[in-house]
């Protein structure tokens, strides 16, 4: 998802925040701000704050692609000419999609931050009033005109003094010649340098006749006797592992496929799904494995869409995320008994007989808001367990 800001001009302090690139619901959708210095980053009703506030937009407009959300000054007023974080949620899914957007410095209206204006035709208002309202970085500095004083005039250059010379009748003597100087030989004065090539010959070879006489002395002491050397002495076998017979098991399929993928957003691997035009049952089996992942938010979002597609089977799946009697364990959605009978009465409805002995048990137990209903209970559970289902004739034994 990427933002852009749309100042309105003909109301200061209002303008329109368009995300690109976003599918959520503008239904009950809510916004957060969040600035990059200070303590205090989140933007609320009241101003900024060190906890997370998500706030309402004026009008939310959906088009093809994104969103247009309206704010006002108390949005506008506090976050103008900043670089800002934005998010945004649905109300039964949470955080769908996050940007960073670069707000404009835009006209505000000075209702929740006058310090912060930075239109000069607010009635009432003094140019003095209005320069003490801004911060001290965005007023001007007012320098007064100064009367410009003529640079003095280059004083001339002098002129370059000519030394007069002699005429040709008187001339100048010449130089008398520099009388030889006897130096000695450099060569006469050194003496011829002396080889170190002998004492260096000695030296390797004295090396050598000590080397030479540590083996033989090593020789003559320890393998004389022996009658073979150290490269001769034969090494013990080595006994091999030998190979199990036993092939080798086969990775495990399902457990691999269980591996959940943090690198990627579960947004983003709905999506990817979802572009592959997939079946409802390949919908519902990849939920279930969303489910074995701990990823709950991707469960829910393929089996709405499989459920919207009419398929029973994701109606059943989806009723567990709002059942209070047998909920999906570490569900994040708030338990709901009225929604959840709705779903299982949709997949009952289709054959489907856990959904007959789940529907039985909320009506048989009730729960906050949903009154319990004995008769269809019974109901219920008589259908499941004439169709096998050993936990609905329990409970209908119970009941």
């Amino acid at each position: 998802m990427r933002a852009e800001v749309f100042p309105k001009p003909e109301l200061p302090g209002h303008a329109v925040l368009r995300l690109y690139g976003t599918d959520a619901s503008p239904e009950g959708m809510t916004l957060l701000i969040e600035r990059r210095q200070g303590p205090d980053r989140f933007l609320s009703e009241s101003g900024w704050q060190r906890t997370e506030s998500w706030l309402e937009p004026q009008r939310i407009d959906a088009f093809n692609g994104g969103l247009d959300l309206h704010v006002g000054p108390r949005v506008c007023d506090l976050v103008a000419g900043m670089t800002v974080r934005l998010a945004i949620r649905e109300p039964d899914v949470g955080m769908v999609d996050t940007t960073v957007a670069a707000w404009p410095a835009m006209q505000t209206s000075g209702a929740h931050d006058p310090d912060r204006q930075t239109s000069d035709t607010v009635a009432g208002r003094t140019d003095k009033e209005m320069r003490q309202a801004r911060p001290r970085d965005e007023q001007a500095t007012v320098i007064a005109a100064r009367p410009v004083q003529p640079e003095p005039a280059p004083e001339p250059a002098p002129e370059p003094f000519i030394e007069p010379t002699l005429p040709a009748a008187f001339p100048s003597p010449p130089p008398p010649a520099p009388e030889p100087i006897e130096r000695p030989s450099v060569l006469s004065q050194r003496e011829t340098p002396k080889s170190n090539l002998p004492l260096i010959l000695g030296l390797v070879f004295g090396l050598l006749f000590l080397i030479a006489a540590a083996g033989g002395a090593y020789w003559w002491f320890v393998l004389r006797d022996k009658g073979t050397t150290i490269v001769d002495k034969p090494k013990p076998p080595i006994d091999k592992p030998k190979p199990p017979d036993e092939k080798p098991k086969p990775p495990d399929e399902k457990a691999s496929q269980d591996k959940p993928d943090y690198a990627t957003p579960i947004r983003k691997q709905v999506d990817d799904l979802f572009a592959t035009n997939p079946t409802p049952e390949q919908l519902v089996e990849r939920g279930r494995r969303f489910v074995r992942q701990g990823q709950i938010e991707g469960a829910f979002l393929v089996w709405r869409k499989a459920a919207d597609q009419g398929y029973p089977p994701a109606a059943f799946e989806l009723a567990g995320l709002y059942d209070p009697v047998n909920p999906i364990p570490n569900t994040p959605f708030r338990l709901n008994a009225e929604r959840a009978a709705g779903l299982y009465e949709t997949a009952a409805k289709a054959g489907i007989v856990p959904a007959m002995t789940r529907l039985g048990l909320l009506y048989a137990k009730g729960a906050d808001g949903f009154p319990a209903d004995k008769a269809k209970a019974r109901d219920w559970l008589k259908q499941a367990a004439d169709k096998g289902d050993t936990d609905a004739k329990m409970a209908l034994d119970a009941l």
